[in-house]
């Protein structure tokens, strides 16, 4: 189902830029774009129903290596962890929710509203921000207000879940379970209390300015995204400061897969982000100054 949305989102995002490269009607436009957004929308939800009908995967009993260092915060006590197909349907909902935003409504309302195209590097950036608030606002928000629930096996719920099968990688993030104390996961709790109430409201309000097309984007973007890539920063360092005594090594896809690979994008994209904002604000000030110069000739 994922490959199959990526396509026909990659053949939609080539056919829209062909479409934009020359003036057309701009209600021919929405109607037509509008068709293609109900078309993709429903074969994604086809995909997650399909997937959600489906009976799950049984989750089977972790196990470190027996050449694995002794993980602390360790593991709960008949710890299982299930299979990562069981998350498709959510991976596929908040990526295709933040595509459709990002690369279908964000230009249409740009043509239709404010009379003018959007460029590539904003769609990309809408479609990263929505899918930031859907982390920010529900996984990050859900473990800040339940991390001591976190690794109940009695908790069924779907974030609950995922947190189980992700915190693996990090057992800090599988929260307050048996002998492991606040004390423990504080500094997860103090990362993701971040995420929740100063990353999540600050993307929102940079994806409200792209819409309002207001210069304001550009002051907010950098704020949010630098606290993206701090709370970034404040996950790897403890991790690192007490020797990985949370993170298995010895295992790749735990190791490389996810504690690096799957988080790396929340420093390296708002590094681009932060350099993007600056380089507008930078031409809006030239912009001004030439205007000042004009005036004053006049």
């Amino acid at each position: 189902p994922m490959q199959k949305f990526l396509l026909v989102g990659l053949l939609f995002a080539c056919v829209f830029a062909a479409e934009t490269a020359a003036p057309r009607d701009l209600k021919a436009d929405a109607l037509r774009y509008f068709h293609a957004g109900v078309e993709l929308a429903t074969k994604v939800g086809k995909d997650i129903y399909i997937s959600l009908t489906q009976p799950p995967l049984p989750a089977i009993p972790f196990h470190f290596r027996p050449d694995e260092k002794a993980i602390n915060p360790p593991l709960p006590v008949g710890f299982a962890r299930e299979p990562g197909q069981n998350f498709y349907p959510l991976v596929i909902f908040v990526v295709g929710i933040s595509c459709f935003v990002g690369m279908i409504v964000f230009p249409v309302w740009m043509r239709l509203v404010h009379g003018k195209p959007t460029t590539w590097t904003r769609m990309i950036i809408m479609t990263y921000m929505v899918c930031s608030m859907f982390i920010h606002f529900g996984l990050e928000r859900y473990w800040q207000n339940n991390s001591k629930r976190i690794s109940d096996p009695n908790n069924n719920e779907l974030l609950a879940r995922a947190w189980r099968w992700y915190g693996v990688s990090d057992t800090r993030w599988l929260g307050v379970h048996g002998d492991v104390t606040l004390p423990q996961v504080s500094d997860i709790f103090g990362l993701e209390f971040l995420a929740a109430y100063l990353c999540g409201p600050t993307i929102t309000l940079t994806v409200l300015f792209y819409f309002l097309d207001s210069a304001w984007a550009w002051v907010i973007q950098p704020v949010a995204v630098t606290a993206q890539a701090y709370g970034l920063v404040i996950t790897w360092l403890p991790a690192i400061y007490e020797g990985y005594a949370s993170v298995p090594q010895k295992d790749a896809f735990l190791y490389w897969g996810l504690f690096w690979g799957i988080q790396s994008p929340w420093l390296f994209i708002p590094i681009a982000m932060i350099i993007h904002a600056g380089v507008n604000v930078s031409s809006v000030f030239r912009q001004a100054k030439k205007s000042g110069k004009k005036e004053k000739t006049h």
